[in-house]
């Protein structure tokens, strides 16, 4: 004999399809109303990558490279800031809200990375050309004490920036590589 189904079950199971609708609705509601931070993280992005595609062969370009990494990075905080004022009204929306909290503050590390080796790119190639004057002041007249100890010091100076450059280039693609491979693809996932 076939027991009929119980009538509570068939509420319960109601009730939570409408629950768990509910919370679905109330998530995309969320992440419908972040989006716009979403698109501008994004645009930011796009530009760091540019920036970052640029190189930093063109010394003439770097005060600018510099100027836009420090604009993104100010934009970013914004960003951050007007995100934490957000209160997520489930636990999907959390979990959405703080991805994007970290994906936000991930892209203002890069562009501080970018934009301090940046910086160390201009001094090393300051600290090479006073190298190189001091190299052809040697050439072009007999060489003194002073004058050969301040070489050899400025020739240390500039072998110290050029590994610190190294470091910070370094840095700068473990950053970036981090948020394209992790973070950027997990925001996306779960707004996209």
């Amino acid at each position: 004999m076939r027991s009929k189904p119980n009538a509570f079950i068939l509420l319960l199971l109601l009730l939570l399809g409408l629950y768990w609708g509910y919370q679905h609705y109330q998530t995309k509601q969320y992440s419908a109303a972040i989006s716009p931070t979403y698109q501008t993280m994004n645009a930011l992005q796009e530009n760091l990558e540019a920036i970052y595609d640029l190189g930093d062969s063109d010394e003439q370009l770097l005060p600018g490279q510099i100027a836009e990494c420090e604009r993104i990075q100010n934009t970013l905080s914004e960003l951050e800031a007007q995100l934490s004022e957000t209160i997520p009204p489930t636990s999907g929306a959390a979990k959405t809200k703080e991805t994007l909290t970290i994906a936000l503050s991930e892209l203002q590390e890069y562009s501080a990375a970018h934009a301090q080796y940046l910086k160390a790119c201009i001094a090393a190639s300051q600290k090479l050309k006073t190298l190189a004057a001091l190299g052809k002041q040697l050439d072009s007249s007999p060489a003194s004490y002073s004058s050969l100890a301040e070489y050899t010091e400025t020739f240390k100076q500039a072998k110290a920036l050029t590994s610190q450059l190294k470091e910070k280039k370094e840095a700068v693609s473990l950053i970036r590589t981090a948020f394209l491979s992790k973070t950027k693809k997990d925001l996306d996932a779960l707004l996209l």
